[in-house]
């Protein structure tokens, strides 16, 4: 599985509260955008749910997390970015790809034929 194909999720406890960081120690919040996310395979979130069970009890549940709730949508194509990969120019999210095309500088133009005057013989 590639990681464009990973599942992400985030832990739900069964008060609804979803998995944080506070500060150096782990919490729960109701504020789902302060949950943690994770990669369902790539950090084994089962075994981890299977020890969080054990300890707690049950009904704590990974939740899979939409792309367009993670992701940056690029202004310009419509493109999903992962948010540490979007550029923000101040005023719109751009993909690499966009961002290239709108700072590239003109090409400076000559005339065919011409030399530059500052020759060195």
């Amino acid at each position: 599985m590639s990681p464009l194909e990973a599942i992400r999720v985030v832990i739900r406890s069964p008060e609804g509260r979803y998995l944080a960081r506070g500060g150096k120690n782990w919490e729960f919040t109701a504020d789902r955008n302060r949950a943690i996310v994770f990669d369902y395979v790539g950090d084994h979130v089962a075994d981890h749910l299977d020890l969080i069970r054990m300890a707690h009890g049950p009904g704590f549940e990974a939740v899979s997390v939409e792309p367009s709730e993670i992701n940056e949508t690029c202004d310009q194509c419509g493109r999903l970015v992962a948010a540490h990969h979007a550029f923000f120019d101040g005023k719109q999210f751009l993909c690499s790809v966009c961002r290239r095309v709108v700072t590239a500088a003109p090409e400076p133009r000559t005339r065919p034929g011409a030399e530059s005057s500052a020759r060195v013989t």
